[in-house]
């Protein structure tokens, strides 16, 4: 039940294109082209994790976002815990080694802290990205813990 980066990368963001829309109208499907950030899933477990955070944030208050990593060369992931699970685009584990692996960087046990977001994490078009975002929670919510 947890998506690989091959897994992610087949989450193709045309596909999703009428849900995006459904969830901001001021999108419209001939405003996603592959030019985007976001061409696929992918994008939000290296990138634009952020964005993914948020989007699973907003839906529910429930849902705490950490960062684990530095600002530094090692660079930074953010995701959300919810009930001893960490969760992020690839899905729910609360097994922190399993949830490790699929980053730039690991780490033998959890150093994650409270994220705040800052207004550089919705640079560009992020308005795509989040109802990107949330059009894969929205298309399986179980995967992310998520009750609709």
């Amino acid at each position: 039940m947890y998506f690989s980066s091959d897994d992610l990368v087949k989450l193709d963001i045309i596909d999703y294109a009428s849900a995006i829309n459904e969830i901001d109208p001021n999108i419209e499907p001939g405003d996603i082209e592959y030019g985007d950030d976001y061409v696929n899933a992918d994008y939000f477990r290296q990138g634009s994790c952020q964005l993914f955070a948020y989007a699973l944030s907003t839906l529910d208050d429930h849902y705490q976002v950490r960062k684990i990593g530095a600002d530094s060369k090692d660079g930074f992931h953010v995701f959300c815990m919810y009930d001893g699970y960490y969760i992020d685009v690839r899905g729910a584990t609360c097994d922190f080694s399993e949830f490790s692996k699929g980053l730039l960087f690991q780490y033998s046990t959890d150093r994650s802290v409270p994220y705040i977001f800052e207004e550089n994490d919705f640079a560009g078009r992020s308005d795509i990205g989040i109802a990107f975002a949330k059009a894969l929670i929205y298309s399986d919510p179980k995967r992310y813990l998520f009750k609709l």
